[in-house]
This record gives C-alpha cells, structure tokens and sequence, in this order.
C-alpha cells in the first residue's frame, strides 16, 4: 500500500515537471490532453497505478484561459494534418511557408469588418530577386470545417523598378490579406506559395 501510495506521488511529480509551462485539459469522456504553447495538443496517457493530474496542477499556458476556448481545442478531433492554430487578436501568430529559397511569414491576425486580416512579411533567401509572390490559403475552423480558400498577391514589385525586388538576403513587408469567413475566436489555417517569380 505504500509503495503505491509512493509511486502515485512520484508519477505525479515527474508528469507536473515534464508538463510545467502547459495547459492539462480534462475531456468529456474522461481523457486528459496536454495543450502546448505552440498551440498543438496531445493526449496525456497516465499508467494504471497513478493518479491522473489535475489542470489546476500545472502552470499556465500562454493560451486563452477561458473553458469554452481550452476545451473547444483538446476535444476537437478534426485538426487538419499540416495546419496551423491561429489566435485572432493574439501575439503568437507564428505561420512561415517556404518555396525555393524564400520565406513568406504570417505574422499577426485580426478581425475587422467580417474579415480575417492577415499581415504577411516575405524574405529571400534565395540569389535571385523576387518580383512576384502568391500565397494559397486555406481557412478552417477548429472542427475542420474549411470555411474559405483563396489565392493572394503576398508580394509584387513594380515592373522595370529594380528597387522594387525582393533582393537576395532581404525581407520586406508583404502585402495584407483580407478573407471573408465566420467569426471565430480561432482559426486552423494551411498556406503554400502557389506561385514564385524571380528576375534573372
């Protein structure tokens, strides 16, 4: 009896160290997930003989704390395989895509007006300068529900204007997108550069 007393406690120190600094949710079937600060989540398997962590036992996240919004993430099973969470409003907007040698970020994400604005930034890492980027952007809720798809001019430069280019080695501030979808406190979003011209 006592060394199961033991072992409970140790199991239970051991998961509130390993887990410090994230979000313990409890589900409606009774499983537990352990929400990160990268906005991914996994569940969390505990063996037989330990007792299971309360969320109260874990240090806070940096994600919204309200239980509408923490369990709406744990308990969604249709996260779309390659996509990122997005927090509308949120500092920790963290998207990058990469074709060819340049990077095209997503780097805040508000609402206004019935539109999900996003604010892109694009570096070349490439020896070409870049005159023309597009990004395609899929937008679903948290359930997996795509709610728009659209392709968007991220970066263009003004033909025959040399200082225009995306030179290689530099970053500039893209262009602003605005998409019209269902508001959302958040959002899953997938990106690709679906087109990429260079000056040679």
């Amino acid at each position: 009896m006592k060394l199961t007393r033991c072992s409970s406690f140790l199991g239970l120190l051991l998961v509130s160290n390993v887990y410090a600094g994230q979000q313990i949710v409890q589900l409606d079937d009774g499983r537990q997930a352990v929400l990160s600060d990268d906005f991914t989540w996994k569940y969390l398997y505990v063996s037989g003989d330990e007792e299971a962590v309360e969320p109260t036992s874990v240090a806070p996240s940096n994600l919204p704390t309200t239980p509408e919004t923490r369990t709406s993430i744990a308990a969604s099973t249709s996260l779309i395989a390659g996509a990122s969470i997005i927090v509308v409003d949120g500092d920790n907007t963290k998207v990058a895509v990469e074709h060819s040698g340049v990077e095209i970020h997503l780097v805040s994400a508000q609402w206004s007006d019935g539109h999900l604005v996003i604010d892109t930034e694009i570096t070349n890492n490439g020896l070409q300068p870049v005159i023309k980027a597009d990004l395609n952007i899929d937008i679903y809720d948290l359930q997996g529900n795509l709610l728009a798809s659209e392709e968007h001019a991220a970066f263009r430069s003004i033909k025959r204007m040399a200082d225009t280019y995306l030179r290689p080695q530099q970053t500039k501030q893209g262009s602003t997108i605005k998409i019209e979808v269902t508001k959302h406190e958040q959002y899953q979003i997938s990106s690709e550069i679906s087109e990429l011209d260079h000056r040679g």
